[in-house]
């Protein structure tokens, strides 16, 4: 279940991301 947990905090990190992305 650690792995799920990851995966919803690497979420917000990713979107972030994908964010930054889109703005260049």
């Amino acid at each position: 279940m650690n792995e799920f947990t990851d995966l919803a905090g690497l979420s917000p990190f990713l979107l972030h991301s994908l964010r930054q992305l889109h703005k260049i």
